[in-house]
């Protein structure tokens, strides 16, 4: 199974939260793969980008550097589509990065890992775990 981590987890860790980070350890040693949405990645970076916080911008560095980011392709974008489709049908103001985030782990079969669950319940199709 392949792991997907939202942008509050992967603020988590860079933030030191222990309980976060030894689950993160946990799981991958379990998981087949843990994975960066692209859209995770934008998020976290465009948080920092005008922080003085160097430890934290090498902490992202190098997270990332163990973790594969992954891209958004056009099933993504199609799955995408079908999720804001289905928020404006529950008149639920969808929010871009969440829409991507999540129709990424739906194309893809991934499971995501988030500690706000709230942003997503309305996704039916989305298989998530929350830490």
């Amino acid at each position: 199974m392949i792991f997907a981590l939202d942008t509050n987890i992967l603020s988590a860790v860079i933030n030191g939260n222990v309980e976060i980070k030894q689950k993160l350890r946990d799981l991958r040693n379990t998981a087949e793969d843990v994975i960066i949405p692209l859209v995770s990645y934008y998020e976290l970076k465009r948080g920092l980008n005008r922080s003085h916080h160097t430890a934290k911008k090498i902490a992202v560095s190098e997270l990332c550097d163990n973790l594969q980011i992954n891209g958004l392709t056009m099933k993504d974008i199609d799955a995408a589509i079908r999720i804001y489709d289905d928020c404006i049908e529950k008149n639920i103001e969808p929010q871009d990065a969440d829409i991507l985030i999540a129709a990424q782990c739906i194309a893809n079969d991934y499971v995501l890992i988030t500690n706000n669950a709230k942003h997503f319940d309305s996704i039916i199709a989305l298989n998530m775990t929350v830490w």
